[in-house]
């Protein structure tokens, strides 16, 4: 899986959005954060979950899934 690159940026409307992107994919976007704090939080909570331990997920070997 390609690693997630993530952005902050400011809207228009003063709010906070955070811009996601991966080699190869579209850029999507998370919109709609009262601040800074909160986008940076939710990206921690994003990586986190992206990193969580999925079992469909291809393995690198010298990793292998416990059981």
């Amino acid at each position: 899986m390609a690693q997630t690159t993530y952005q902050v940026f400011v809207e228009r409307d003063g709010s906070f959005g955070v811009a996601l992107s991966q080699m190869g994919a579209m850029v999507w976007t998370a919109t709609g954060f009262a601040s800074k704090r909160f986008a940076q939080d939710w990206i921690a909570r994003d990586a986190k979950l992206e990193n969580a331990d999925n079992p469909f997920r291809e393995r690198d070997p010298a990793h292998p899934q416990a059981h």
